[in-house]
C-alpha cells in the first residue's frame, strides 16, 4: 500500500463506502484477499471469513463454476470480462449479478489480483421482467389505452390496442385532436365527462367512438386525471373498450324479452278468446241441462240429464285447468298465503270424496286425523291439490282397495303422504308423471282424465312454496307426497255464521240482460223463470242495453262482455257514471274466466261475476241476494 497509515485508512473508507460489491482475489489461485462492506454483507461474511476462499466455498456447483470461468478468462487473457446477470444461490434464495472483473497487473506484465465489481440487480431485473410483461398485455390487449394532454384536447400517446381498434396506427395518432376519434353526437358528451375525471379524479362512462375509416362503434370508456405536484393536471388518461359485441347481445336480449312478452300476451289473449269461445255454447248445455234437473223427470230422463251435466263439466274443468296452468307459468296466479290446518284439510276432502270411494270400493283412511299440523298454503288451492290427489287415487285404485293419507310435522316442513295400492306407474314412467296431458298410457282405459291434474298439482304446490314427488310401490301402488312449510297454528278469534242470508227471499224486480247470444237469454229466462216475482228485459246490444236501463230503470243489469257494437266494460263505466243508472248493480255474466279480468271489473265497479257456463244455484243466489225483500 502506500505506507501513510493516514491515507491507507482513508483508501479502507473509501473501499467500504462504495455501494457496489467489490472483491480482490489472486490471479493465480482465485482465492479472496479484500472484500468491502456490501461484498461483507451479502455473503454474511466478515472479510477475514473470506479471505482464502473461492467461488466454489461461498455458491453452489452451477452457479460458482461460470463465475469461475469468468474470473479465470480474465486472469489468463490479462483483459477485463463483464458480467451479465449471473444466477447465483445464496442462503436467501436466487440472486442475478452484473459487473466487471478486472486484472491488475503485477510482476512481469501478469496480472497479479482481480478486482472484481458486482451489483445484485435482482430486484431490477424483476422489475424489467414486469415491465415487459405488461408491455406485452397492452401491445396486444383488446381494450386500449391513451394518454391526453393537459387539456385533455390532443392524444399524446395511444397503445397499439387503441391504435387497432380506431384503425389507425400507433403514430398517425401522436398529436391529434381527441375529436379525430370521437363520433359528432357524442364529442359535447365526452368533453362534459372528461371535465368529471378532472373534478373526481376517475369517472367512467359510455361514447361513441370514430374510426378511421368513419365507421362508428360504442366504447366503455374509464378515465383518471394526473396532477402536478402543484395540484394542476399533468394529464389525462383513458382506457377504452369496444362494446359492439354487449350491445348486439343487450339489443337481442331485448328483443327476445319483447317477442316474449308478445307470445305471453298472445297466448293469454288465445286462452282467454279460447276460454270464451267453449264456455259460450257449454253456458247453453249446462244451464239447461241444470233447468231440466229441476223439472219432475223419469229416471232415464234423468239419466240422461245426469250424462250431459258430467260431460259438459269435465269439460269445463278441463278449460279451468289449461287456465290455472297458463297462469302459473305466467307468474299471475293470485294466492293467499296462510297458516292452514291440514288435518282439517284432509279431512273435508275425505268428505267430499267419500260418495266416489264407495261407489269405487275403495277404503279411505287418516290416521292423522285431528293433527295438529299447520303449513303455510293458498286454503283454496290446497283443498284443489287434495281433492286432485285423492281423485286419481281412488280413480287408479283396484275394487278393494285402500287409500291411506298421513300428515307429519318434522319441525321445518309438512309433509303430507297419499299411499295407495291401486295400478301404480312404471319406474321408467316417472319422469313423464307431471308433464301436461301425458295420461302414462291410460288414455285406452275407462278411467276419465285429462292429463292436467298432476301438472296443476304441481305449479299449485310449488306456487305455494313446497314440493311434490312421487315413488312407485313394490307390489303396486304408489306413494305421492306433498311437502309444505311448516306453520304455527293461527290464534283462535270468535267467528259468527251469518248464514245465507239470501235464502228462501221471495225476490222480485226488473233484470235487465244485456246478451247478443239468444241462446244465452232464452236460458236465463228459464232460470229466472222459477223466481216468479222478477222480469226480465231483454237487450241485444250495448248501446240499446244504456238506453233501457235509462229508461226503464231496471232493479239488476245482467251484462255480457262480448257485445256486437261496444265492450261490455264501455257499458259497465257509462252506467256507473251516468247518474240516472249509476245505483244500479250490474252483474258480470261472461265466458271471460281469467282471474286478472275477474278482478279487474270487481275494481270497475261491478256487484259480481259469474262466469259461464252459468253456475245455476249461484245466479239464483246471487239475484236473491240482490233482489231480496
Amino acid at each position: 500500500m502506500t505506507g501513510d497509515p493516514g491515507a491507507e485508512a482513508l483508501l479502507d473508507a473509501v473501499f467500504d463506502a462504495i455501494p457496489s460489491m467489490v472483491f480482490v482475489q489472486r490471479a493465480s489461485d482465485l482465492t479472496y484477499v479484500r472484500a468491502n462492506a456490501a461484498g461483507q454483507q451479502f455473503h454474511g461474511l466478515s472479510e477475514a471469513e473470506l479471505t482464502g476462499k473461492t467461488v466454489f466455498d461461498l455458491f453452489p456447483p452451477e452457479g460458482a463454476t461460470r463465475l469461475h470461468e469468468l474470473q479465470t478468462e480474465a486472469a489468463s487473457n490479462n483483459r477485463s470480462v463483464r458480467v451479465a446477470e449471473e444466477v447465483v444461490v445464496t442462503q436467501d434464495g436466487l440472486h442475478y449479478l452484473s459487473g466487471q472483473i478486472v486484472p491488475l497487473e503485477g510482476a512481469g506484465g501478469q496480472p497479479g489480483l482481480l478486482l472484481t465489481v458486482i451489483r445484485d440487480v435482482t430486484e431490477q431485473r424483476g422489475l424489467r421482467a414486469t415491465s415487459v410483461a405488461w408491455s406485452d398485455i397492452i401491445e396486444n390487449a383488446e381494450w386500449g389505452v391513451a394518454v391526453l394532454s393537459s387539456d385533455g384536447l390532443r392524444l399524446e400517446r395511444v397503445s397499439p390496442g387503441f391504435a387497432r381498434m380506431h384503425r389507425f396506427t400507433v403514430d398517425e395518432l401522436a398529436g391529434r385532436p381527441r375529436e379525430d376519434i370521437v363520433a359528432p353526437e357524442s364529442r359535447e358528451e365526452l368533453h362534459r365527462m372528461l371535465d368529471v375525471v378532472l373534478e373526481r379524479g376517475h369517472h367512467s362512462f359510455e361514447c361513441v367512438h370514430l374510426r378511421k375509416d368513419r365507421t362508428t362503434f360504442p366504447a366503455l370508456v374509464v378515465g383518471s386525471a394526473v396532477g402536478g405536484t402543484d395540484g394542476s393536471p399533468r394529464y389525462r388518461h383513458i382506457s377504452i373498450q369496444d362494446i359492439s359485441s354487449l350491445k348486439e347481445t343487450q339489443a337481442q336480449l331485448h328483443a327476445a324479452r319483447v317477442e316474449a312478452q308478445r307470445a305471453n300476451q298472445a297466448k293469454s289473449e288465445f286462452l282467454s278468446r279460447m276460454s270464451h269461445e267453449l264456455r259460450t255454447p257449454l253456458n247453453v248445455i249446462l244451464g239447461f241441462a241444470q233447468v231440466l234437473q229441476l223439472d219432475e223427470l223419469s229416471p232415464g230422463q234423468s239419466e240422461s240429464v245426469g250424462h250431459i251435466l258430467q260431460a259438459g263439466r269435465h269439460l269445463l274443468a278441463l278449460i279451468d285447468d289449461v287456465l290455472d296452468i297458463s297462469r302459473i307459468e305466467s307468474g299471475k296466479m293470485a294466492l293467499s298465503i296462510e297458516p292452514v290446518a291440514m288435518g282439517d284439510a284432509v279431512e273435508d276432502v275425505l268428505k267430499l270424496m267419500q260418495p266416489l270411494a264407495d261407489e269405487r270400493g275403495v277404503t279411505l283412511t287418516h290416521p292423522s286425523r285431528g293433527c295438529g299440523c299447520h303449513a303455510f298454503a293458498d286454503r283454496q288451492r290446497l283443498k284443489q291439490v287434495l281433492l286432485n290427489l285423492v281423485t286419481n287415487a281412488i280413480k287408479y285404485n283396484t275394487r278393494g282397495g285402500s287409500l291411506v293419507i298421513e300428515c307429519a310435522d318434522d319441525g321445518a316442513r309438512v309433509h303430507i303422504s297419499f299411499i295407495d295400492d291401486g295400478i301404480g306407474f312404471p319406474e321408467d314412467a316417472l319422469g313423464r308423471l307431471f308433464v301436461p296431458f301425458d295420461r302414462l298410457g291410460r288414455e285406452a282405459t275407462e278411467v276419465e282424465g285429462t292429463g292436467l291434474g298432476l301438472s296443476l298439482c304441481k305449479g299449485l304446490v310449488e306456487a305455494m312454496g313446497g314440493t311434490i314427488d312421487a315413488r312407485a310401490r313394490p307390489g303396486g301402488g304408489s306413494i305421492f307426497t306433498v311437502q309444505l312449510n311448516r306453520a304455527d297454528a293461527p290464534a283462535l278469534t270468535g267467528h259468527v255464521d251469518g248464514g245465507h242470508a239470501a235464502a228462501g227471499r221471495a225476490s222480485r224486480g226488473v233484470v235487465l240482460y244485456v246478451e247478443d247470444n239468444l241462446a244465452n237469454f232464452k236460458l236465463i229466462e228459464q232460470v229466472l223463470s222459477r223466481r216468479p216475482g222478477i222480469s226480465v228485459i231483454p237487450a241485444m246490444q250495448g248501446s240499446l242495453g244504456l238506453q233501457l236501463a235509462r229508461d226503464h230503470h231496471p232493479d239488476l243489469v245482467l251484462l255480457d262482455l262480448h257485445l256486437p257494437d261496444m265492450k261490455g266494460d264501455e257499458v259497465l263505466q257509462r252506467l256507473l257514471r251516468d247518474p240516472m243508472t249509476a245505483s244500479i248493480p250490474v252483474v258480470i255474466a261472461s265466458a271471460d274466466a281469467t282471474q286478472r279480468q275477474v278482478e279487474r271489473l270487481l275494481r270497475m265497479g261491478a256487484r259480481a261475476y259469474l262466469t259461464k257456463p252459468i253456475d245455476v244455484p249461484r245466479l239464483l243466489e246471487t239475484v236473491d241476494e240482490l233482489l231480496g225483500d
